[in-house]
């Protein structure tokens, strides 16, 4: 004769704060220098003067040197060679170029700090997982 038992397993939603491993997040932050102005007229090289949003040039240009930047930790870690992303922003206007570094530097540091505190390969996993 067979015996039957019932197991009962017991599955516990792991929402945040009800896990153990801490909640791991690189936040994107960006504040618009004050001396860049909402509007400013650009001069391209062999285009004539035009109006452009700054503001937006300058969010849009942030954004992508702080996604260039996760994505090459993600990649490969951080090298102590020179980055070879900022020689494909020449052909770019000074205000991208410097919003492109300056993204990709604030990413840097954010991910360094959260790596001195909870170690590279957590913060990795972490940043992998929320992609």
């Amino acid at each position: 004769m067979l015996k039957q038992v019932t197991v009962f397993l017991l599955l516990l939603s792991l929402g945040p704060g009800c896990d153990d491993r801490p909640d791991i997040a690189l936040n994107y932050v960006v504040n618009i220098p004050e001396s860049i102005p909402q509007h400013a007229t650009f001069h391209p090289k062999h285009d004539a003067p035009e109006q452009r949003d700054a503001h937006k040039m300058y969010l849009e240009a942030h954004r992508t040197g702080w996604d260039h930047c996760k994505a090459q930790f993600l990649e490969n870690g951080f090298r102590d060679e020179p980055d070879p992303y900022s020689d494909s922003l020449m052909q770019q206007f000074k205000l991208q170029l410097d919003a492109k570094n300056a993204g990709y530097s604030e990413c840097k540091t954010a991910i360094k700090l959260l790596i001195d505190q909870y170690g590279e390969n957590a913060v990795r996993e972490a940043l992998r997982k929320s992609k």
